[in-house]
């Protein structure tokens, strides 16, 4: 259950009183230098402000194991002490000169998760969200010890022009207003914010049409590709092993070829050839779960599917021969991609692994990034293919690239020295040697 207590902090008038009823005489912010304590006015003062958001007096008790008086602060913080008198101190200590307005915004959004959970009954989920979207977004950051009553609609909507700047997804967007909204529907109804809604008049579509029009560079460099393949080798290691290696592997292959997620989770040992990969197919996910469907993305609409031919280099061979001694060693399947019992891996499966790896190393995350990736810095780069050439190869929409199957079909040999300069690139890293090290 959501335990988060939020703080009854002190205004600058409790804080007054707090050192005068105490404290006496104060001679350097932030440290106790009163001589003599009177116990009771200790104890007294600890009861009206050491409370939850609704008024209950927080535990302050003695535990054996420790040897030591706690008790949780605002926030899940801990205080201890050897003598109760001594935690009384610490406790008045924190609220004089560690607190901030018990209105600030920081403090409002605590009581305002603690509401949501408590009364409205939202799951803890939730919860999580809210929090998550203002921490995330830098709202908390910029806001957290303002008063949410000095808090305007201008302040907000300059807030969004700054936030929309870092290139955030529309679906960001609407996530923080609907946040911002959460915690000025709750100071509005308890009587903390006594101003106009400053959220409900902002039209947040200004921003999203502004993302529209510039969008966030998702490309990587081969550099950085090759540290993604190292860091991924290194998480197939036993000893550092976190995420799930057939995951790993679809990561690797998604690298190296620039194949959609969904075409990877589909394969079969039968559209392996010795020389290319048979791409016809693809998973996707449907109210009754995952399912395959036989065509690819840009053939969905075609009256005939043919699906396209991949070329297999050392890289990709280096793979697949992972990928073998993997189900060697675990359960031999038709398909290439699936868990010690068999069970087939799906594409949330694979975009979490490479979320994982890409969040780790700081890098833009999707398999979108990698197919990207793959055509500027092997097939423009390196091989210097034509658009017509790289779309044959990678599979673009056909309602977009139709003059693009026919030229390529008309020129077979062209097609086929391609295939042969990919079947003949050189490793970019020795996975080789990664394959010889994984023990299973």
């Amino acid at each position: 259950m959501y335990e988060r207590q939020t703080a009854a902090l002190l205004n600058e008038k409790q804080k007054e009183y707090l050192l005068t009823a105490v404290y006496s005489p104060i001679i350097l912010r932030g440290v106790l230098l009163a001589e003599q304590e009177n116990k009771m006015n200790i104890e007294k003062t600890v009861n009206e402000f050491h409370i939850t958001a609704d008024g209950t007096p927080r535990s302050i008790h003695y535990s054996e194991t420790q040897g030591l008086w706690k008790t949780k602060m605002p926030g899940r913080r801990w205080l201890t002490a050897k003598t109760k008198e001594a935690l009384e101190r610490k406790i008045l200590e924190y609220y004089t000169f560690g607190g901030s307005s018990k209105n600030a915004v920081k403090n409002v959004c605590e009581m305002a998760y603690e509401y949501c959970v408590k009364e409205k009954e939202n799951e803890e989920a939730t919860v999580r969200k809210h929090r998550s979207n203002l921490n995330k977004s830098g709202f908390i950051e910029r806001f957290g010890n303002t008063d949410i009553q000095k808090v305007t609609r201008q302040d907000i909507i300059e807030f969004f022009h700054e936030y929309a700047s870092t290139h955030p997804t529309k679906g960001d967007i609407s996530n923080l207003r609907g946040s911002i909204k959460m915690l000025f529907d709750y100071a509005i109804g308890k009587g903390i914010y006594t101003g106009e809604h400053p959220v409900l008049t902002i039209n947040i579509k200004t921003y999203q049409k502004r993302l529209s029009r510039k969008k966030k560079d998702n490309f990587i460099t081969q550099e950085e590709t090759d540290e993604l393949v190292k860091y991924t080798c290194s998480c197939l290691h036993r000893t550092h092993r976190k995420m799930k290696e057939y995951n790993l592997h679809a990561v690797l292959l998604a690298t190296y070829t620039g194949m959609r997620v969904g075409e990877i989770c589909a394969l079969k040992w039968e559209d392996i050839s010795d020389t290319h990969i048979w791409i016809h197919s693809q998973q996707v996910e449907r109210p009754e779960g995952f399912v395959d469907v036989d065509y690819t993305k840009n053939e969905k609409d075609a009256e005939e599917t043919e699906g396209r031919n991949f070329p297999i280099d050392a890289n990709i061979r280096a793979v697949l021969e992972l990928i073998k001694t993997y189900q060697k060693h675990h359960t031999k399947s038709e398909y290439l991609f699936v868990n010690a019992n068999g069970k087939r891996v799906n594409t949330k499966g694979v975009n979490s692994a490479l979320h994982t790896i890409a969040t780790h190393l700081g890098l833009p995350t999707g398999v979108h990034t990698l197919r990207k990736s793959y055509n500027q810095n092997v097939l423009i780069n390196k091989l210097h293919l034509t658009a017509e050439e790289r779309a044959a190869l990678i599979g673009h929409l056909p309602e977009t690239n139709k003059v693009v199957y026919t030229k390529t079909e008309r020129d077979k040999s062209r097609m086929r020295e391609i295939d042969a300069s990919i079947i003949n690139l050189p490793p970019n890293l020795p996975l080789s040697e990664v394959y010889k090290a994984c023990i299973y």
